[in-house]
């Protein structure tokens, strides 16, 4: 769960070149847990991460000091170099990605949504306002 602080709560996606289905399960048991260590390493207290195949959904607390855009982009950048370091042309991102601004009181739903994203894309129970 996350503390509250000042923070700016984000909720990003992006989504793989010409949304190719490039990350299969054993790619996100990597990618998922990278992709929230990097943001951390950039001083984000909490990150949340989750996708299908073909995009990626990234929620955490952002400090103050730190642009989004540089946040997402480290994160694509690191995350494709080391997917592609070991095995070539596995990843490859889109160029552009969506950032919506979280209300800290819509943590836990968004969180939820984030976490859940395999089980909405099949249900078709997904929130335009957030993908």
């Amino acid at each position: 769960m996350f503390e509250r602080r000042q923070e700016l709560y984000v909720h990003m996606v992006w989504s793989t070149w010409d949304r190719m289905p490039q990350m299969d399960s054993a790619m996100q048991a990597w990618l998922w847990p990278a992709l929230g260590e990097q943001a951390r390493s950039l001083g984000c207290t909490w990150a949340v991460v989750g996708g299908t195949s073909d995009h990626v959904h990234l929620l955490c607390a952002v400090p103050t000091t730190l642009a989004v855009a540089d946040l997402v982009r480290h994160v694509k950048g690191w995350t494709a170099r080391a997917a592609n370091a070991s095995k070539p042309g596995s990843l490859r991102w889109q160029g552009g990605y969506g950032a919506f601004s979280v209300s800290s009181a819509d943590i836990p739903a968004v969180e939820a949504y984030v976490r859940n994203q395999e089980a909405h894309h099949g249900a078709n129970e997904l929130r335009d306002d957030w993908e």
